[in-house]
């Protein structure tokens, strides 16, 4: 770590004292004329001494972890022996492995570097055609981008394993009926895969609260949550005439849109019936509320759908309701069937609203930026339905006058041509609206990440943090 240094005057004789030292050798860790000498540095995030040409701080974004090797950072000593700080040259490649253009930055003096890169340095002195000698500053920056583990939903999976293969089970044993259609519609949905988030969120939130009792109401509140979620996506993909959900063909467009209605409708039923199995009212008004939420927030997201004027206050409000409560009161309830203490059961509801905010941010991003076998969904829907969500509000607003026609045309009056896909992820990216959608998940990311900074440190804790991070990694 370079410490903040002191600008003041510093003789050669500070340096190096020339009655014991002949010039031209190293004196401990300082630097003499005409001598390279390798030593280790370590730098920290952030830190003012990382600058741009402006010397405003500046960290490189896109490879937040990078190493830089081999560079030259030196001292400039003038004619009468004054030391300076580091020399505002240019960090420059010199021919090292794998440079990172992207992350190369300028060195300044005064200041303390961030970030947790990783320096050598050689220091070179070389005699000016004034008679000063300078030392040159140069450094790559290799990015480790390939290097770091993408964080996964695994380690909680597995620590929750036990109990959501008993979710599994009470899954299959509720969807039965007499009805062969019931069973099958809906086993084409839940038996589809998916991530499991919500119930899963139930389990962990009532295992982080010290839950042990030898009973199966988390299990139950787990696949109620799922039924909801089941239920809510039938229902959406009629709406949205979806033909791909999870990589396969949608119900509705295997089995029409009145049977993926009344499935939808049974599944909500059976999540009823789970509630009152576990004989909490206060349970059955969180999931209730959650419930009533759901479908007000699909109808405002219909109201809003092809008006290109909405607001992002009012979009946000869209995803809050739709995804982010019932990730909210799925956390919620697993803490109160595990008898937590009211900020417990705060904090956690605070975890999984932010975190399903970060969510379908992610998501939203994806369909104009995501790879269609990747998504599980066909890439570009939100567009060809006239959907409005924050990638489209963000380029409409920053976008010229022309631009905005072109979101009229396309999205109000849904007069799409084969190339208007095209354009509009041309348009998204020119103003950066996907990359600021990202950025605005992993500030809901952090929100999540901090709630649960109530409850001690333990495994369990560790891979829900790791549930934030796969939620918003998706976007790589």
């Amino acid at each position: 770590m370079i410490e903040q240094t002191e600008r003041r005057r510093q003789w050669r004789s500070d340096i190096v004292n020339e009655h014991l030292h002949a010039p031209g050798q190293a004196v401990g860790g300082n630097v003499a004329r005409g001598q390279r000498r390798e030593s280790g540095l370590q730098f920290e995030a952030g830190d003012p001494a990382i600058r741009n040409t402006h010397g405003h701080a500046k960290t490189d974004r896109a490879n937040p972890g990078a190493e830089v090797q081999h560079p030259f950072i030196g001292f400039r000593v003038r004619r009468r022996g004054e030391q300076h700080g580091i020399d505002r040259n240019t960090v420059s490649a010199s021919g090292l492995q794998k440079p990172d253009p992207a992350a190369q930055q300028r060195v300044f003096c005064g200041g303390r570097f961030q970030e947790g890169i990783a320096f050598s340095h050689d220091i070179v002195s070389q005699l000016g055609h004034s008679g000063q000698d300078y030392l040159h500053v140069m450094a790559t920056v290799v990015s480790l981008e390939g290097k770091r583990k993408a964080p996964s939903l695994e380690p909680l999976l597995s620590l929750c394993a036990e109990d959501m293969a008993r979710v599994d089970r009470e899954i299959l044993v509720r969807m039965r009926s007499p009805v062969a259609l019931i069973p099958q519609l809906a086993n084409h949905l839940v038996g589809a895969g998916g991530k499991r988030m919500r119930p899963l969120l139930t389990i962990a939130a009532a295992r982080l609260c010290g839950y042990d009792v030898d009973d199966d109401r988390h299990v139950k509140l787990a696949t109620c949550v799922e039924f909801i979620h089941s239920a809510t996506l039938l229902h959406d993909d009629v709406v949205d005439v979806s033909a791909l959900r999870r990589g396969k063909p949608t119900a509705n467009s295997v089995w029409g849109d009145k049977a993926s209605v009344l499935v939808g409708d049974f599944l909500f039923t059976r999540s009823f019936e789970l509630m009152v199995d576990v004989g909490e009212l206060e349970i059955l008004r969180i999931l209730c509320n959650a419930s009533s939420t759901i479908a007000e927030g699909e109808v405002l997201q219909l109201v809003t759908q092809r008006d290109i004027s909405t607001p992002e206050a009012t979009y946000l409000e869209v995803i809050k309701a739709k995804t982010a409560r019932l990730f909210a009161a799925a956390a919620e309830v697993g803490a109160m069937v595990a008898g937590c203490k009211p900020a417990e059961r705060v904090a956690l509801e605070s975890f999984g609203m932010n975190l399903g905010i970060a969510f379908q941010l992610v998501d939203d991003a994806l369909d104009y930026a995501g790879r269609e076998a990747k998504l599980g969904k066909t890439v570009g829907d939100d567009f060809r339905e006239g959907k409005i969500t924050l990638p489209v509000i963000l380029a409409f607003l920053r976008g010229r006058a022309t631009e905005r026609e072109f979101w009229k045309r396309t999205i109000e009056k849904l007069d799409q041509r084969p190339e208007d896909l095209e354009q509009a992820q041309s348009l998204i990216e020119r103003h950066n609206a996907v990359a600021d959608t990202f950025e605005r998940a992993r500030h809901y990311g952090a929100m999540a990440r901090d709630a649960l900074g109530l409850f001690v440190d333990s495994p369990l804790k560790a891979a829900m943090l790791e549930a934030v991070d796969f939620a918003i990694d998706r976007a790589h």
